[in-house]
């Protein structure tokens, strides 16, 4: 586990502690497009975190793989799986939050601090994946970011 890693799962917990013990900054009652859309822009933001992290540690260090570097061709067809679901998510919720079947539910005080931790916990473990689209499949490719970013500095 690299040291990016480990502070990112130690501002995972931090979070959940964070809303496990203030939860009234949540509301306990929310409509299901709101949730949807709140979740899957959590995911985002992680995913963009993480990789404008990534991005200024290859600038300090002058690394960043690109294909004027590797003169090779990149495969097009790949997308990343967290930020497929986290797009998806935001479509949804904003489909569902204008729409008349958009109802509220109601959670226990508690619940969103668990649902957060958990959407949390789930693009960390989900980050290094892609999906393939001919053929389908998923894999896990760490790099990924640097396929999809690739500039000059």
């Amino acid at each position: 586990m690299t040291r990016n890693e480990k502070v990112e799962l130690a501002c995972i917990a931090f979070v959940s502690l964070f809303l496990l013990f203030w939860p009234i900054l949540l509301e306990s009652h929310q409509s299901l497009g709101h949730m949807l859309l709140l979740l899957s822009a959590t995911l985002l933001l992680q995913g963009l975190i993480r990789d404008l992290i990534i991005l200024r540690n290859a600038r300090k260090t002058g690394f960043i793989r690109s294909t004027e570097q590797k003169n090779e061709t990149l495969p097009v067809q790949l997308i990343c799986l967290e930020s497929s679901i986290g797009l998806v998510g935001v479509i949804l919720g904003s489909v569902l939050l204008f729409s008349p079947i958009n109802t509220i539910i109601q959670l226990p005080e508690r619940a969103w601090s668990l649902i957060m931790s958990f959407v949390l916990l789930l693009g960390f473990l989900i980050k290094d994946y892609v999906i393939g689209l001919n053929p389908w499949r998923i894999e896990k490719d760490k790099d990924h970011l640097n396929i999809v970013v690739g500039w000059k500095l």
